[in-house]
C-alpha cells in the first residue's frame, strides 16, 4: 500500500547488479581464506584489505558508469539506487574475512545471530520510513541497513581485528584460487535471475515488481 510495484522493480533490478558486482568484489578471497591449513593473521589481514580496496575500486566504476547507464536505458531513479547500494559491496566486505574465520572456527551460531538481528532491525528501519512516505528509498535503506548491522554485529561478535600488513605473494595465490569460485557464484546469479532481466528489457520495471 506504501510502496508501489514499480519502487520494488526498480529495487529488485538494482539488487540483481549489486550481487553479481559483490561476488567479483569479494573474488572468493573469503573461501580462499578458509580453505587455508592455518589461521595466519598476516594472510587473513591481507585478504581483509584486499577485499575493501576491490569492493572501493568497484563502488567507484558503479557510481561513474554503471550507474549513469542504468539510468539512461531504464530509469533515472534506478540510476541514484545503484549508486547507493554500492555502497552495500564495501559494508559486506569489511565483515567478509571476520566471517570466514567464523566458518573456520564453525562459530554457525553468531553467523545465525547476525542474520536474525540484521533482518529484524532492518525490516523496521525500512518499514519506518516507508510509514514516513520514503518510498524507494525505504527500500534501499532497508538493504544497507541488514548490511551494516551484520557487519557491526560480527565485528562485536569475534576479537580479531586486522592488521596494517599486506603480503602481495598471498593476495595472488588467495586470487588465483578465488577467482573460480567468483567466476562461478556470478554465473550461477545470472542463472537465477535471467527472469528479472529479461522482464526488465521487455515489459519494464514495474512488471520486475510484481514478479518479484
Amino acid at each position: 500500500r506504501l510502496i508501489g510495484p514499480a519502487d520494488f522493480g526498480v529495487v529488485a533490478l538494482a539488487s540483481i547488479f549489486i550481487e553479481l558486482t559483490r561476488a567479483l568484489a569479494l573474488a572468493g578471497i573469503p573461501a580462499a581464506l578458509i580453505r587455508e591449513r592455518e589461521w595466519n593473521d598476516d594472510v587473513a589481514s591481507t585478504a581483509f584489505w584486499s577485499n575493501a580496496a576491490l569492493s572501493l575500486l568497484l563502488v567507484g566504476v558503479m557510481a561513474v558508469l554503471f550507474a549513469p547507464l542504468a539510468g539512461f536505458f531504464y530509469d533515472i531513479v534506478l540510476g541514484h539506487v545503484l549508486s547507493v547500494l554500492s555502497l552495500c559491496f564495501l559494508i559486506d566486505a569489511l565483515r567478509a574475512t571476520h566471517e570466514a574465520k567464523l566458518q573456520r572456527d564453525f562459530g554457525f551460531k553468531i553467523l545465525a545471530r547476525r542474520t536474525f538481528i540484521a533482518t529484524i532491525a532492518g525490516g523496521v528501519v525500512g518499514v519506518a520510513l516507508a510509514a514516513s512516505g520514503f518510498g524507494v528509498w525505504a527500500l534501499v535503506a532497508n538493504r544497507l541497513a541488514i548490511s551494516a548491522i551484520q557487519t557491526i554485529t560480527v565485528w562485536l561478535s569475534i576479537s580479531w581485528r586486522p592488521h596494517f600488513v599486506y603480503v602481495r605473494q598471498k593476495f595472488l595465490d588467495m586470487f588465483r584460487f578465488g577467482m573460480h569460485l567468483g567466476a562461478a557464484q556470478v554465473l550461477g546469479m545470472l542463472n537465477t535471475r535471467i527472469p528479472e532481466l529479461v522482464i526488465s528489457a521487455f515489459i519494464g520495471l514495474t512488471a520486475v515488481g510484481y514478479y518479484r
